[in-house]
């Protein structure tokens, strides 16, 4: 019984350094500009960017690292696409290999790599409107750049890509393509951090005590 409570605390003490984790880092972008119909949509999938990316942001420790790269995201075709006369809604199988891709604007370097989930998400107001998108992607590559920037290791293989845009228009055609401006969006995944010093100090410290313990309470 009391090496099964030995275990419990060695394994809670080292869920919690585990687990003192995860850091939600965000890459923002924006459209690159003007009436530019960079977002499109229509049974054969969805297709945005290039976006301009701006910042990288930690948001546990809320920094921000300016980063001036190329967003593109697609999908593949749609599971459901339909167009009423004041909404559009559309939902889409995995992209392919590179259809999430952040690409460095100054020397064209890989930034970021990943192939889009089924079942994202499009809901549109048709004609002049707004909408958003929304998908969840596995991350295939990430610039260690990035990680060592903000003290990071080991990043979470599940991400997120979300998209506004506005100005949208509904081709009367047999596939019904939505075109639009695209506003903003987001790509965000999750990495752990770096232990520092102090904290593995703490850590080995915990278990030393803990162990001390149980020996005591064993005599």
């Amino acid at each position: 019984m009391r090496f099964l409570k030995l275990s419990t605390f060695v394994a809670l003490l080292l869920a919690l350094c585990a687990t003192a984790a995860a850091d939600q880092i965000t890459f923002s972008f924006v459209s690159i500009g003007g009436n530019t119909r960079d977002v499109e949509a229509n049974a054969g999938g969805f297709r945005a960017g290039p976006g301009r990316n701006l910042l990288v942001t930690d948001s546990t420790t809320g920094i921000s690292v300016p980063l001036s790269g190329l967003v593109t995201a697609n999908t593949g075709e749609a599971s459901s696409y339909n167009v009423t006369p004041g909404l559009v809604t559309g939902t889409f199988e995995a992209g392919g290999d590179g259809s999430v891709r952040i690409t460095n604007l100054m020397d064209t370097r890989t930034i970021l790599v990943g192939i889009m989930a089924p079942n994202s998400h499009l809901l549109a107001t048709a004609n002049g409107g707004t909408g958003s998108f929304a998908g969840l992607f596995t991350l295939v590559f990430l610039d260690p750049i990035i990680l060592s920037e903000f003290g990071l290791s080991h990043p979470d293989l599940r991400g997120s890509f979300s998209l506004t845009f506005g100005q949208d228009l509904t081709a009367v055609t047999r596939d019904q393509t939505l075109t639009a401006v695209g506003g903003g969006g987001t790509v965000t995944i999750t990495a752990t951090p770096i232990p520092e010093v102090s904290t593995l100090a703490l850590a080995g410290t915990s278990l030393l005590m803990g162990l001390a313990y149980f020996k005591r309470s064993n005599s």
